[in-house]
Formats: C-alpha cells, sequence, structure tokens
C-alpha cells in the first residue's frame, strides 16, 4: 500500500516536490517573475542625492530608531535568517537581496551564501531543505552581475547622505518549495577595507516594527532589534513561478461619511509602495485619513464585508464584527496610523478580512463617523 501524504513526513514531501518540479524548471518557457518580496526597504523615492531613492532610518520621535544596518560579514561569522510562508508551490530560480557597505563606491560585494530552514534554526529539530539537508550554505553564488538599486540609506535629517550605497543583488538559486513556513538566511563577502556587508532593514515610516528576523553570530542567533525594542524584517525577494498559492491583495470597498474634514478614508500605500499587501509574516500599517483632531478610531473586523444601513445615517461596512480594537487618535493631519503584525502560517493563505473605522465626529448624524471599507486578502 502506498503511503498517503499524510504518512509522509515533510521532509520527504520537499524532496519529492523538488524532483517533480525540475521537470517544470526545465520545461518552463516563460521567463521567471517575481513571486514574493517580503518588503521594501525605500521610504522616499527621488528624495536624495541626484534624485536618488531613499531608505531613511526613522531616528525622530516617536519611534526613535537607531540602526542603519545589520551586520552579514561572512568572514565575522555573522548571517541574518528570516521567516516566510510559501502558499502554493514554488519553483524558484533566482534569489535578490539588498546590502551595502560603508563609504562603499559601486559594487562592492563578491560573495552570497544561502541556505533555507524547515523550522527556526534555533530549534534543535531544523534542517536545511536548501540547496540540500545537513545545514551547510550553498556555495556562492555571486556570478559577478549585480543590479545596482540607486538608492541610498540615510538618515531624516541626512537624506542626501551617500556613505551608505544599497545595492541589490540577484543571484541565480534553484530549488522548489511546497506550501509551508520556512527560514531563509543569508551572509555576504565583499570588500574587506569597508566594514560590513550590512543588510538594510524591512523599512516602513511609522512602523518600528517591520519583522522577526535574526541575526546569527558565529553560531548564536539573536532578535535584529532597532530602537531598543522593535523587530525588524530581512528584506529579500524570489523569483521563479508558483502552482497555485494566494497573492496577497488589499482594496476599498463601500464609501465612508463626508464629516468634518472629508470622507473618512483608507490609504492603500504611498509613493514608495502605491498598495501595500498583506504579506503572510509582515506588519502592514493601517492608515486613516480625513478624522477628527484627537478622536479615536474604533476598528470593527470580521469575515465577511456588506452595506447594512444603520441608525444615524451610517452604514455598516462589516457583517458581523467579530472583533473591535482601536487606532491611535488622529493627529493634526487628520490620520491615524496602526502598524498592525500578521503572522505566518500556511493554513491563513487566502484568508480575507474586511475592517471599518468609526469615530467621533459633531459634524455628522448622533456625532458617528466612519470610514470606507477596507478588505485585506492574506498571501503571498
Amino acid at each position: 500500500m502506498l503511503p498517503s501524504p499524510s504518512m509522509l513526513s515533510r521532509r520527504t514531501r520537499i524532496s519529492r516536490t523538488l524532483v517533480g518540479l525540475g521537470l517544470l524548471l526545465c520545461a518552463a518557457s516563460p521567463a521567471a517573475a517575481q513571486i514574493y518580496d517580503s518588503g521594501t526597504v525605500i521610504t522616499a523615492p527621488g528624495a536624495g542625492f541626484l534624485g536618488a531613492d531613499v531608505s531613511q532610518l526613522e531616528n525622530i520621535p516617536l519611534l526613535n530608531l537607531t540602526v542603519f544596518g545589520h551586520n552579514a560579514n561572512q568572514g565575522a561569522g555573522f548571517s541574518i535568517t528570516d521567516d516566510f510562508t510559501v502558499c502554493g508551490t514554488w519553483a524558484f530560480t533566482d534569489l535578490e537581496f539588498f546590502v551595502y557597505q560603508t563609504n562603499g563606491v559601486g559594487p562592492t560585494i563578491d560573495g552570497v551564501y544561502v541556505r533555507i530552514w524547515d523550522l527556526p534554526p534555533t530549534d534543535t529539530n531544523a534542517d536545511t531543505v536548501w540547496p540540500a539537508a545537513g545545514g551547510a550554505f550553498s556555495a556562492n553564488l555571486w556570478g559577478g552581475s549585480v543590479d545596482v538599486l540607486h538608492a541610498y540609506r540615510t538618515t531624516f535629517a541626512g537624506v542626501l547622505a551617500t556613505t551608505r550605497e544599497i545595492h541589490a543583488i540577484k543571484v541565480p538559486a534553484v530549488g522548489a518549495l511546497p506550501t509551508g513556513t520556512y527560514w531563509i538566511e543569508v551572509q555576504f563577502t565583499g570588500n574587506t577595507a569597508l566594514s560590513g556587508p550590512w543588510v538594510p532593514p524591512i523599512s516602513t515610516l511609522g512602523c518600528g516594527k517591520t519583522g522577526n528576523a535574526m541575526q546569527n553570530n558565529a553560531g548564536t542567533y539573536s532578535n535584529l532589534l532597532t530602537g531598543g525594542t522593535y523587530g525588524v524584517g530581512l528584506p529579500f525577494r524570489v523569483y521563479g513561478w508558483v502552482l497555485g498559492g494566494s497573492t496577497a491583495s488589499a482594496s476599498i470597498y463601500g464609501v465612508g461619511a463626508n464629516g468634518l474634514n472629508g470622507v473618512g478614508a483608507w490609504v492603500l500605500g504611498d509613493a514608495a509602495v502605491p498598495v501595500r499587501t498583506p504579506i503572510l509574516g509582515s506588519c502592514y500599517p493601517l492608515r486613516l485619513e480625513n478624522g477628527v483632531l484627537g478622536q479615536i478610531p474604533h476598528v470593527v473586523l470580521g469575515t465577511q464585508g456588506c452595506g447594512l444601513p444603520i441608525p444615524c445615517g451610517a452604514t455598516l461596512l462589516v457583517c458581523p464584527p467579530d472583533l473591535v480594537f482601536t487606532m491611535p487618535a488622529f493627529d493634526a493631519a487628520f490620520e491615524s496610523q496602526l502598524c498592525v503584525p500578521i503572522p505566518h502560517g500556511s493554513w491563513l493563505c487566502g484568508a480575507c478580512v474586511y475592517l471599518q473605522a468609526f469615530w467621533l465626529d459633531p459634524s455628522l448624524g448622533c456625532g458617528l463617523g466612519h470610514s470606507d471599507g477596507l478588505q485585506l486578502c492574506l498571501g503571498n
């Protein structure tokens, strides 16, 4: 009798996926596409020296972040690791990472080494599933080419600084992963006359926490923190093909009330990322505009959207509300932002939630302001 899928270990299923998708990798004719992006490092497109993009360290109140980048120098025994969730099945061909060396001019990286774990590397049962079992890093994936990301890591006050030029390093890496949660770990070599290599963290203005990456220092793993308390994420991208899977998305539905300062509305993105999507394992920046100074938005969340008239001329857009939480009070720009952590877990692939905010607004019936609806679907 053949064993059922439930009888197979996860590592056996990964091995079979690698074998099966080898045929896909050989036969696929379309060019590989970007299938995963853990999060951006860019916070201010075009704001830097000669119009370069900028990744700002938010070293101002209220966050007071402190770390430009994290050491991933192979020669000093450092590497960076972070978790990610696969929805569907990935056949990947290339990996892309972001890195700089202080005072480096042009590409200075000459080595990229990667391994992927089936469990957190701090778990005694963890083992690598790529490039192979046994825990070893890959051979040097560096191929002599680099995509120069025309961006700099700076402070808020020093956006024209050029001492930390960020490069996007895209390297060939062929493999496959079935649905599940994994940990990717990377380290670099570069110009030994310069410090680093350093990895800039995922950066979103207004969000201190952007992930839960760890740094490996000669075999000892510790959480990557900035500002003393905020965990950060490793920015990386994956290229290839996906079988099945669920794509993260964010969209607006319904219409909020036209109150004292305009229609209460969710903001989906900014100049750096026009539409931010709720990627599994990321922190999603809920941003609400056109509220009333000092009033606190109360957000209802549920698993269904609707359009139900309620007293005072309002419309309920979440039916039924399963959870209520609050966001910070509206500021002088009539905006409120809250960064919401999204857990990892393949069981969440494709799950959708619906949100609507309510607050006090004396210009409206019963003094009740409300936003339009926000639909968030979780995935890659």
